[in-house]
């Protein structure tokens, strides 16, 4: 066994205090190593590859110019069953008031709010929220499985209510992937609501979850799909699934894992994909890979590529309550609010939020 990190600060997985823990290489997989005074010791997988943590944990970070993004989950309730859902509960009794939110909005020191829930379209005031956003001089986000966005007539009274961006979930492109994720049959929704999105010209997320023997042969179709359509679709948003929420005990896949998918996918060698990578970014760590698609062709490929609107590519692989290291999170410039009106790093309360109701 050999150390990795020996200092850092992670989550007991009872009693979800945070905790020292120290991370090694055994086996060649690195594991996360710590223990709490009251409910003992816990290991945790953080990445399959030793050599890919081990050169992005030593790299430089810098966490100063980040632009930061508050989510909101403003209702509990949802018109879809999907069981890779983060949330594990549906109690709409407890969505926040209008003033709570409003309360945040005006509080929140960055310069975005990404509305979420559930499903934020089910509430019916979800116009007049966008419409404070925007009043308050912020950026409103929707993330929304798509569904009511099937409707122009609605899709432009948010636009009209000042939405800028949508966080827009697909997961595929085939029935058989959405009966499998979201347990109904949606493509055609899906496409209309794209087409409805696209002719408004609202600047659009592509955000897909990778589950291992479900969809994983559709993420190159994502690729070329956010390529084929940057009129409006600016960045791909993926992840893996995780054991969080609904999905507990499900990740087989980490960051390594899908960077050589995405590798295979646009025909490059990883190591030259992490190279780039780790020039690139200000902040690299085990959680998160960002890129743009264009300027690594034009870098690492050398190809003279006319830079599109998008070509971004960003792919997560969510800790979980076992493996979450709040040094590297830092990385991540979205927070969420709390049901005690506090923000916290997104991870830190989506993990907190299976237990303990974000308290």
């Amino acid at each position: 066994m050999e150390i990795i990190k020996e200092h850092t600060k992670s989550l007991c997985p009872e009693c979800y205090k945070k905790i020292d823990a120290t991370v090694v290489s055994e086996d060649d997989r690195v594991i996360m190593i710590k223990t709490c005074q009251s409910h003992g010791t816990f290991r945790g997988l953080v990445e399959k590859d030793v050599n890919f943590y081990k050169k992005i944990t030593s790299t430089k970070k810098d966490d100063s110019n980040f632009m930061r993004c508050l989510m909101i989950n403003i209702t509990h309730a949802c018109n879809l069953k999907c069981h890779l859902c983060y949330l594990p509960q549906r109690d709409t009794k407890k969505d926040p008031s209008m003033e709570k939110i409003k309360k945040a909005i005006r509080n929140y020191p960055g310069h975005a709010i990404s509305l979420s829930g559930g499903e934020p379209t089910m509430r019916e005031d979800l116009h007049e929220i966008i419409n404070y956003i925007a009043r308050e001089g912020k950026i409103p986000v929707l993330v929304t499985n798509g569904i009511k966005l099937s409707d122009y007539n609605y899709v432009k009274t948010l636009k009209d209510a000042g939405l800028l961006i949508i966080n827009f979930s697909c997961n595929g492109f085939t029935e058989e992937v959405f009966m499998s994720i979201e347990n109904a049959p949606l493509f055609d929704i899906k496409m209309k609501a794209l087409s409805n999105i696209k002719k408004l010209g609202i600047k659009t997320q592509f955000s897909f979850t990778m589950s291992e023997g479900i969809n994983d042969n559709q993420f190159g179709e994502a690729i070329k799909y956010i390529l084929n359509n940057e009129d409006f679709i600016y960045q791909l948003r993926a992840r893996v699934s995780a054991p969080i929420g609904l999905s507990l005990g499900e990740k087989t896949l980490y960051l390594s894992d899908f960077l050589d998918i995405l590798a295979e996918e646009i025909c490059v060698g990883r190591d030259i994909m992490v190279d780039y990578w780790l020039t690139y970014s200000p902040f690299p760590n085990p959680y998160v890979f960002t890129m743009n698609y264009y300027h690594f062709m034009s870098v690492c490929k050398r190809e003279k590529l006319t830079p599109g609107k998008g070509g971004d590519i960003v792919i997560f692989s969510w800790p979980d309550r076992y493996n979450i290291d709040y040094e590297e999170i830092k990385a991540l410039d979205l927070d969420i609010l709390n049901n005690r009106g506090q923000f916290l790093n997104y991870w830190d309360g989506i993990i907190r939020n299976e237990r303990y109701n974000f308290l």
